[in-house]
């Protein structure tokens, strides 16, 4: 897969599960039981000891984004899953409503039909590396 154009990777990449944990930790925050009282009851918590990091203001990370955006990241990118966004509480933000439009419907439909195709050519090529396996077929 060619790499993403500028500004268009992960905000917090990570090659395994613990370095994803780490920078998400330098990223947003550290994970505490004072913010976030319910992660003590999760099986594995406490059997990693990460360092304790403050976090980078998303305005620092994303120095480019209108203020609307930053205040919809912010809404979505908080430990507590319970303090996060529901799906339809982040459509109704004004980030959605501000102009310029996050996107044209044409360009929208764009790229709904090229990740619809990208998505069938995958399947096709699945199907084709599955009917080549031995054993039952997909």
């Amino acid at each position: 897969m060619p790499p993403l154009p500028p500004g268009l990777g992960p905000l917090v990449p990570g090659a395994t599960d613990i370095e994803q944990l780490v920078r998400l930790g330098a990223t947003l925050g550290s994970v505490d039981e004072g913010a976030w009282p319910e992660v003590a009851a999760l099986p594995d918590w406490g059997k990693l000891l990460l360092p304790t990091q403050p976090g980078v203001p998303l305005a620092q990370l994303l120095p480019d984004a209108p203020p609307a955006a930053l205040d919809l990241l912010a809404t979505m990118l908080v430990h507590p899953p319970r303090q996060r966004a529901t799906a339809a509480s982040a459509l109704a933000h004004a980030y959605f409503a501000a102009e310029p439009a996050p996107a044209t419907p044409a360009e929208l439909a764009a790229f709904a039909a090229a990740a619809l195709g990208r998505h069938e050519a995958a399947e096709a090529k699945l199907k084709r590396l599955a009917a080549l396996l031995p054993g039952e077929p997909m």
